[in-house]
């Protein structure tokens, strides 16, 4: 392993690039998998997110260290900067949606709920709204092919659709006793860009909520309605997240690992991980690179 092991791609094969605040690209799923002959290798996006619909065969996701099998219907959430990998069944298929953060953005503020959609990763059942994700893809293909009048409006209102059959899926799989909308779910969202930004440096909550324009306690109401955990473990689990990407995925010590996420001292890091995973830093890593 090396401490690039993981490679980041604009799309997949492609080298990072800057490109228009609003990109949006849509793909089958054969343009890329079938030379690669059905195996995509762990990588990852910065600034894009990705939904797959898979509408024949089945295989194995990965999502950072989680293996999670899957068969037709199933659509992926895959948020931006998150490691993921695929492992198709020969002649699967299916379409990449693949859109930028900042048009992401834009879209999904015609309606706070729809900042759920991308707030996490999942791997998702279609079948209750596979109508739904079928048709908006077949109208958003179509219209990205010409420039008809209301060309943009058209796109937006396919996305639109888009956003809200997957918001479906996910409130289907979510417990009923945690919704994820309105005001609260825009809050939640919005702590957690701060976090990605900032967690290794490791703010007191209170400078959270500050920069929020909230109190402590609006704020931590929010994540306990949307996210069902309070903000401090929103941010220890994304701190663990990202220890266990470089314990898996790169040769840093675990000293290293520790001073690299902000830790002054390794061994608060190693016990708090242990708390986290339910082993030491070192057996992670020699269990993960068994599999």
């Amino acid at each position: 392993m090396s401490t690039a092991a993981v490679p980041n791609f604009f799309l997949y094969g492609e080298a990072p690039r800057v490109d228009s605040a609003r990109f949006l690209h849509l793909e089958a799923l054969d343009d890329r998998t079938r030379p690669s002959e059905w195996t995509i290798r762990p990588h990852a996006h910065t600034g894009l997110n990705h939904l797959f619909f898979i509408t024949q065969g089945s295989g194995e996701v990965r999502i950072e260290a989680k293996a999670l099998p899957f068969a037709a219907p199933a659509v992926f959430v895959i948020p931006a900067g998150v490691i993921h990998a695929f492992a198709f069944e020969a002649e699967s298929a299916g379409s990449v949606l693949t859109i930028s953060g900042p048009y992401l953005a834009e879209v999904a503020g015609r309606d706070p709920a729809l900042t759920a959609v991308f707030a996490q990763p999942a791997v998702l059942d279609a079948r209750p709204e596979a109508e739904a994700v079928a048709y908006g893809l077949s109208r958003l293909g179509r219209e990205l092919t010409w420039a008809a009048p209301a060309h943009e409006v058209a796109v937006e209102s396919c996305l639109l659709g888009l956003l809200v059959a997957s918001l479906r899926l996910i409130a289907r799989s979510t417990p009923q006793d945690r919704p994820s909308a309105g005001r609260q779910a825009e809050l939640t969202a919005r702590f957690r860009g701060l976090i990605e930004q900032r967690y290794r440096e490791h703010p007191r909550l209170e400078t959270y909520a500050r920069d929020l324009g909230v109190s402590v306690s609006q704020l931590r109401s929010a994540c306990l309605k949307s996210a069902g955990a309070p903000p401090l473990r929103l941010i220890h689990e994304r701190l663990m997240l990202e220890a266990r990407r470089l314990l898996i995925y790169t040769s840093l010590t675990v000293a290293q690992v520790a001073y690299s996420l902000g830790y002054d001292d390794p061994a608060h890091f190693s016990r708090g991980f242990t708390q986290h995973a339910g082993c030491s830093p070192r057996a992670f890593r020699e269990r993960e690179m068994s599999r």
